[in-house]
């Protein structure tokens, strides 16, 4: 099942922790809402954060634009009922919130941050990347997205294509050639 990319609705989850920067998206957000103001902006998780993120949110002005959600249950479920994914991290392990973006043909903006993004995300095919800390660049990926729909459709499809390449079995093959080709067999 994948998303039929209509709601206007972007998504982001994680803790609300500095390392997830949640303050720049919703800086870029800013930029968006000017933009696109029936568009919001869903933030998934708690965190220590979460009174000063609020507080941004209430001076920028986005009340009810950008709204906190706290946990949820069913993130395949928000992500199924969502235009867009968003991800602003400061750095990563492997970002299992892309892959499960994939699975349900979500397009994706994200900050390029070591490790996982650009090896998930091809600029132009199924979302955009950002320098981190370039709140503007996000900003402009995510008005890409939302301003086309035959573009959120396209990036969409490939990236439910793309999940593909992250089911059990491909990774399993992988796994087991690099165990062959460490013990020389």
């Amino acid at each position: 099942e994948v998303s039929p990319l209509t709601r206007k609705r972007c998504i982001a989850a994680g803790r609300l922790e500095s390392q997830k920067n949640f303050r720049d998206l919703i800086t870029a957000w800013k930029t968006v809402d000017g933009r696109h103001p029936d568009w919001t902006l869903s933030i998934y998780g708690n965190g220590r954060q979460k009174d000063a993120l609020q507080s941004q949110i209430d001076s920028e002005g986005l009340k009810g634009k950008v709204i906190l959600e706290g946990n949820t249950s069913d993130m395949r479920k928000e992500m199924l009922d969502s235009s867009c994914l968003v991800m602003s991290s400061r750095f990563e392990g492997f970002p299992m919130i892309l892959l499960e973006a994939l699975t349900t043909g979500l397009p994706i903006v994200s900050y390029d941050c070591p490790k996982g993004p650009s090896e998930i995300v091809t600029i132009g095919a199924n979302g955009y990347l950002a320098k981190v800390g370039d709140t503007m660049t996000l900003a402009q990926g995510i008005c890409s997205v939302i301003s086309n729909e035959e573009l959120r459709s396209r990036f969409g499809a490939e990236s439910k294509r793309r999940s593909e390449n992250f089911t059990l079995e491909r990774i399993m093959v992988k796994w087991d050639s690099l165990f062959r080709e460490i013990t020389g067999q």
